[in-house]
């Protein structure tokens, strides 16, 4: 749709994937994470919280919370405290952590191959992934 912003993670061993941004319900967080683009950062995979991938955002703190629901499948998160200050790529419904983070945006199409970059991150390890608008 005309206006809808939306951005592009691009996974270094392959994967892109074009995510909707969800200003209605996290629009602060939309806010920011637009400015800050683009992002070249080093993505990992949780080690407990379940099918999830996350990179440092370095946005900072002080968010309010805006749309922390249950993540699911293609959901992008930021967790804006102190502790954490992570981008968060949810890449499938196994989520075991219990607390939930600002989900600003959503992947909707691809989500087959995005559970093989996942498995493929949390089997190889870290790899580079690139953020931008598009």
């Amino acid at each position: 749709m005309v206006g809808e912003k939306m951005i592009e993670l691009s996974f270094e061993r392959g994967g892109k994937f074009v995510a909707k941004m969800l200003p209605n319900k996290a629009p602060r967080t939309c806010e920011v994470i637009l400015k800050k683009l683009p992002i070249e950062e080093t993505i990992c995979h949780t080690t407990t919280a379940g099918q999830e991938l996350f990179f440092k955002g370095g946005l900072g703190t002080g968010f309010p919370v805006e749309n922390a629901v249950k993540p699911k499948a293609g959901d992008i998160g930021y967790a804006a405290d102190q502790e954490w200050q992570n981008i968060l790529v949810y890449y499938g419904d196994f989520i075991c952590f219990p607390k939930y983070f600002n989900i600003f945006a959503r992947i909707s199409e691809n989500l087959d191959e995005l559970m093989e970059v996942g498995k493929r991150v949390w089997s190889k390890g870290f790899e580079k992934v690139y953020v931008k608008e598009v």
